[in-house]
């Protein structure tokens, strides 16, 4: 496309269908590193390891080989994850359970970001001790689990809610993803990952432009203030002359028959001269009284 519009050969179309591409890997590559970045922020808030970050990274990976959900969602279901716990490890668990429990209770329907987010913190407040949300999904912890929820390690709480989730639906998130849709969706995950890559390369040039449109909004401001005070100028002046136009035509209808009698008493040479002075005059008396009654459509 770009080859065709440096030949001077425009398509409207194929433009379009260009400009929608590079909006939409760009937002995927956008939506990509927000994802990283909250992951990044919470894993440092949290004291998390120094490879915590490329640990999650590679499992979140590793989830999307092998179940229906994009790589993004599982970063964003860890970021969510980190806040309630700091070893890597455990939250690695933690995802692999995300993935068996986001399956099974949307029964392998698309879930973005946000909805992986809140499977999060529907395990994660189980990881503080609150239990009434489980309970009613229809999933219990024995006494000595509870236990364990509240003076174990990160590890030991992690592999407590695992066993819990996989005691109804272990494998389910492979199984599903091995379903003919399940493998549909597996293909449409890699192809986001192949525009995510195209974006994330597009991203430098487009962040550049809107550096640049910052950088030089004053300027910007300075002419668009400098265009309004022409235009309000402008508009003045037309309606300045649409007032005239508007008293000109009412004075000349007004007046109709008395230029007729006085047009009727002239003779040979100066009627003609009269009569054509009227007709360079009638076409103005019609176009005051069109701006008169439509302004903007007259103008333009």
């Amino acid at each position: 496309i770009l080859r065709r519009m440096e030949e001077g050969i425009y398509d409207h179309e194929e433009f379009e269908m260009a400009k929608e591409w590079v909006t939409d890997t760009v937002e995927l590559a956008n939506a990509q590193l927000k994802v990283e970045a909250q992951l990044k922020t919470v894993l440092g808030t949290m004291g998390a390891e120094a490879d915590a970050y490329d640990k999650l990274i590679s499992k979140a990976s590793e989830l999307q080989s092998k179940s229906v959900y994009g790589d993004e969602a599982y970063i964003a279901g860890a970021a969510e994850l980190a806040t309630y716990m700091s070893d890597a490890d455990a939250l690695g668990v933690m995802m692999e359970t995300l993935a068996t429990y986001a399956t099974g209770m949307t029964g392998g329907a698309a879930l973005d970001t946000a909805g992986m987010t809140d499977m999060a913190t529907q395990l994660g407040k189980v990881l503080i001790g609150k239990y009434d949300g489980i309970t009613k999904k229809g999933f219990e912890l024995t006494d000595q689990q509870k236990e364990i929820i509240e003076n174990g390690t990160d590890m030991e709480k992690a592999l407590v809610i695992s066993d819990m989730i996989n005691e109804s639906w272990d494998g389910l998130a492979e199984n599903m993803a091995n379903l003919p849709s399940g493998k549909i969706q597996q293909v449409a995950n890699s192809w986001g990952d192949v525009k995510e890559i195209v974006g994330s390369q597009l991203y430098p040039s487009v962040s550049l432009l809107f550096d640049t449109l910052n950088a030089h909004m004053p300027q910007m401001q300075t002419a668009l203030r400098g265009l309004s005070f022409v235009l309000n100028g402008a508009i003045n002046i037309i309606a300045k002359i649409v007032d005239w136009g508007a008293a000109a035509f009412d004075f000349f209808i007004s007046n109709i028959d008395a230029f007729s009698v006085a047009f009727a008493g002239i003779s040979g040479t100066v009627a003609a001269v009269l009569a054509g002075i009227v007709d360079l005059i009638i076409p103005f008396v019609n176009f005051f009284a069109n701006v008169w009654t439509d302004p903007l459509g007259s103008i333009v």
